[in-house]
C-alpha cells in the first residue's frame, strides 16, 4: 500500500526515501539504483531540459564508465517503458532530457510548497498545522541509495531545508505554549542532532519552561561537548546567552 501522506494523489513520485513511484496505491518498478536516479535527477529538474553530459555527471560522478551515455540511453528507454502505464508522466528528449510529471506528485516539491504556504498564512495554529503536515511528509533519507557527490549535496540541501522548518514549527509552538506537548519530540531529534544548536536551544527553553532547569543545562552540557569533541568549535552566542539566563534564573 502507497505510504501516509500520499494516499490521496493518484500518482506520487517519493524522493524521501528511496525513489519510487506509485499509481493508483500501486508502487512503479524503477529498476535498479542508477535507472532511479536518472529518474529523481529528471524529476528534481521541474521540467527543465537537462543534458545528457549533466545527466551522467549527476548520476555517475566525475569518473563515469566508457558506456556511460548508452548506459543511459538504455536506462532511460528502460523508463519510459514502465512509466508508460502512467497517465501524464514520461521523459521527453531532444539533445538532453526533461520529465513531465506535476510538481504536487513530488514530496519534495509538495513540502517545499507546503512550508510557503505555513509562512504566509496569520495564525500561529494554522501555521503549525501546515508545517506538521510538511514535515509528515519525510518518510526516511531524501534519495536514499544513491551515491555521489551530487546527490549527497541534494540531500544536504534539503536536511536543511527540514531543520529550518523543524525549528519554525518548534519556535511557533512555543509560543503558544506547547512547551510540555513537544518537549519528549525535541529531545528525540536533538539526541539524534546533538550538535545542532537551533535544536538545543529550542530544548533548553521548553525544559525551562517545564520547570527542568537541571535538564536545560545538560543539554548546554551536551551541546557543548559535541561541538567541541567532532567540530573543535565553541557554542555560538545565542546558545551561551540561553545557558546564562537559565543559571540566572531569568524567564526564557
Amino acid at each position: 500500500m502507497l505510504q501516509t501522506g500520499a494516499t490521496h494523489l493518484r500518482t506520487s513520485l517519493v524522493l524521501f526515501g528511496r525513489p519510487s513511484l506509485w499509481f493508483e496505491g500501486s508502487e512503479i518498478d524503477l529498476g535498479p539504483n542508477k535507472q532511479r536516479g536518472i529518474l529523481a535527477v529528471l524529476a528534481l529538474g521541474q521540467g527543465q531540459h537537462i543534458s545528457a553530459s549533466t545527466v551522467i555527471d549527476r548520476v555517475w560522478g566525475t569518473e563515469p564508465p566508457t558506456r556511460a551515455r548508452e548506459l543511459l540511453y538504455n536506462y532511460v528507454a528502460r523508463l519510459r517503458s514502465r512509466l508508460a502505464s502512467v497517465p501524464g508522466v514520461g521523459i521527453k528528449s531532444s539533445n538532453g532530457y526533461s520529465m513531465t510529471l506535476e510538481d504536487e506528485s513530488v514530496d519534495v516539491f509538495r513540502f517545499r510548497r507546503i512550508v510557503a504556504d505555513a509562512r504566509l498564512v496569520s495564525g500561529s495554529q494554522q501555521q503549525v498545522h501546515l508545517l506538521r503536515e510538511g514535515l509528515a511528509l519525510w518518510r526516511d533519507e531524501p534519495l536514499a541509495g544513491l551515491q555521489g557527490a551530487w546527490f549527497s549535496a541534494m540531500r544536504a540541501s534539503l536536511e536543511t531545508q527540514r531543520t529550518i522548518a523543524i525549528v519554525e514549527r518548534f519556535e511557533l509552538e512555543l509560543q503558544l505554549g506547547m512547551h510540555r506537548v513537544i518537549v519528549d519530540e525535541l529531545s528525540a531529534l536533538h539526541a539524534q542532532s546533538p550538535g545542532s544548536e537551533p535544536l538545543a536551544c529550542l530544548l533548553m527553553r521548553a525544559f525551562t519552561r517545564c520547570d527542568l532547569q537541571t535538564e536545560a543545562l545538560r543539554v548546554f552540557r551536551d551541546t557543548h561537548r559535541t561541538l567541541s569533541e567532532l567540530y573543535g568549535v565553541e557554542p555560538g552566542k545565542r546558545l551561551c546567552d540561553l545557558h546564562h539566563a537559565v543559571l540566572s534564573g531569568a524567564a526564557i
